[in-house]
């Protein structure tokens, strides 16, 4: 249903801007929507946007794969060039007020180059993959013989026509280079559950020696929950659905367990009991002295994962909002998103948010996608274990 519906939807996206742009620039600026050039450039940009939208649901059935990102970037050019004209075009218009035309003209511009230079940055800020950095994350109690254990977290890389398998390819080459000895995968792996097992066997091909285990997300939910759990089924990988393993390095065994999405809820239930229940049939064979680490794709398990004694929570599904400053994501300005991206601790635990190492639409401004390798560490600080 999502992928009749999505094209769709992004066809909507793409030419309502430009009617309301034409509406507004008839009002604040007649001199400039009088001239042909202006018209013709505002109207190719959705002309663009839809004719690389069918360009794009036509190509893969042709075979012909490598278009897709260039079609991809361009349909998201189309669409964000054209909000950032109307969120100028207010601004614009307050300009051509000015009683002197040097000005007026040439203050309204300097609003759309400053927004149309910042679209640009977004865009091409999903070109370079994601980044793959080491990050130490300090506990107390791990065990000594579990310092120094790397886990390459993917979460969100929303497979299809925005993200593809030579540019996954990319990433995981940069990874490697870190040695990561285990791979967790948080959710939203596929949007196109035509590449999931390809997907999956390109991570698999990292030979991270203690293997690679998922989740789902919500995407898998929307793709078809059944279809995609198959097809992970006969992956290279584990899928754990509400289920946790022991795992065993340099002789000290720990806990690895991964929960279903919230949209995996019976019908009647309410979500956060649904997770609840999640969490601990995921935790059943843990054991007292496990060092224990969990894969979610919501963050807000977290509250629940804590008090549970999970050492390490990891999630993903927000993306950071895709849009950031100074390392913060714009969603902590609604309140009631928590844990939007990066490390969180309450006591000794931790949770990591990852930012994605994908996106859904690609547009990503201060707020990079990633794939971390985490880094266990022992805090030299805290008591033997």
């Amino acid at each position: 249903m999502l992928m009749v519906l999505f094209p769709l939807l992004v066809a909507l996206a793409v030419l309502l801007p430009s009617l309301l742009i034409a509406s507004m620039m008839r009002r604040l600026h007649p001199d400039w929507w009088s001239r042909m050039l202006v018209r013709s450039l505002v109207w190719s940009l959705p002309a663009l946007g839809l004719i690389c939208l069918l360009l794009g649901q036509w190509a893969p059935r042709l075979g012909y794969d490598p278009v897709q990102t260039p079609i991809a970037a361009l349909i998201a050019l189309a669409l964000i060039t054209q909000l950032a004209i109307l969120i100028g075009l207010p601004v614009s218009g307050v300009f051509a007020r000015s009683r002197r035309r040097f000005l007026r003209d040439g203050a309204a511009v300097s609003v759309h180059v400053v927004l149309a230079g910042g679209t640009a940055t977004a865009i091409a800020g999903t070109m370079d993959g994601a980044e793959v950095k080491l990050k130490p994350l300090l506990f107390r109690h791990l065990p000594a013989r579990l310092d120094g254990l790397r886990i390459l977290h993917l979460s969100d890389l929303h497979m299809g026509t925005f993200m593809t398998l030579p540019e996954l390819a990319s990433t995981l080459e940069r990874a490697e280079a870190l040695k990561p000895h285990l791979v967790l995968v948080t959710g939203d792996i596929a949007d196109d559950l035509s590449v999931l097992p390809a997907t999956m066997a390109m991570i698999a091909e990292l030979g991270a020696p203690l293997g690679v285990y998922s989740c789902l997300g919500n995407h898998e939910y929307h793709a078809g929950s059944d279809r995609a759990r198959d097809l992970l089924a006969s992956s290279p990988g584990l899928l754990l659905k509400n289920f946790g393993l022991p795992l065993q390095w340099r002789g000290v065994d720990f806990f690895v367990a991964g929960v279903d999405d919230y949209l995996g809820k019976p019908a009647g239930q309410d979500g956060r009991d649904y997770m609840h229940d999640c969490v601990e049939y995921a935790l059943d064979r843990r054991r007292p002295w496990h060092f224990t680490i969990l894969m979610t794709h919501r963050p807000w398990v977290f509250d629940m994962t804590a008090p549970r004694g999970v050492d390490l929570t990891l999630a993903g599904h927000t993306h950071g909002g895709q849009v950031g400053f100074a390392g913060r994501s714009i969603l902590e300005l609604n309140p009631s998103i928590k844990y939007p991206r990066g490390m969180y601790q309450r006591g000794t635990r931790i949770l990591y948010t990852s930012a994605g190492a994908g996106q859904w639409i690609p547009f990503r401004l201060g707020c990079a996608a990633e794939a971390p390798v985490l880094e266990l560490r022992r805090d030299e600080g805290g008591p033997p274990a």
